[in-house]
């Protein structure tokens, strides 16, 4: 097993990804069953929050919230009351949502590639150019998103950075080659 530092040190110069940044592409139903409900109550940004400081782990929940409260300055009171209520056990497991955050990784991967090149995009979620491309040829409307074209050469002369092929203009609005 890899420990955190080798992984952040293979990593390199590559960025994490926030969690915020991935909220507008966050779908409640993409959740764990057992937090579903709980999102509904307090939020998506609240869950998420939770997901990120407490995933994967227990978390102790008092009977009653002490100012000083961790999970109270995390979500604020309201949310931290709803948490309190939601839960029976007084040490619910909260689940780690990395499906979830997959999916919605890769939804924003596919709005961006509409205005980011493959290389960057690789860089900012850590992932090989490979498998941005696999993400995009599996997008979930069906269709393939072409990835903006690596450099401005590439652009000015018309290349598809996808397969490296040649379009024209009647090509790229579809026409059928002779």
């Amino acid at each position: 097993m890899i420990s955190i530092e080798k992984e952040e040190a293979r990593r390199g110069d590559r960025e994490a990804v926030n969690i915020e940044q991935l909220l507008p592409f966050l779908r409640i139903e993409d959740l764990p069953q057992s937090i579903c409900d709980l999102t509904q109550q307090i939020g998506l940004a609240a869950t998420m929050k939770l997901i990120q400081q407490y995933g994967g782990t227990r978390l102790y929940l008092p009977k009653t919230l002490s100012p000083k409260h961790e999970l109270l300055q995390l979500v604020g009171l309201t949310a931290a009351r709803a948490i309190v209520g939601h839960f029976d056990d007084d040490r619910p497991h909260i689940p780690l949502a990395s499906h979830a955050l997959r999916r919605a990784r890769n939804r924003a991967i596919c709005v961006q590639a509409e205005n980011i090149s493959t290389p960057h995009l690789a860089r900012q979620y850590g992932l090989h150019e490979r498998s941005i491309y696999k993400i995009l040829a599996r997008s979930e409307n069906g269709a393939a998103i072409r990835p903006a074209a690596t450099s401005r050469r590439e652009r000015e002369q018309g290349r598809d950075s996808a397969c490296g092929t040649l379009f024209t203009s009647k090509t790229r609005k579809g026409a059928q080659h002779q």
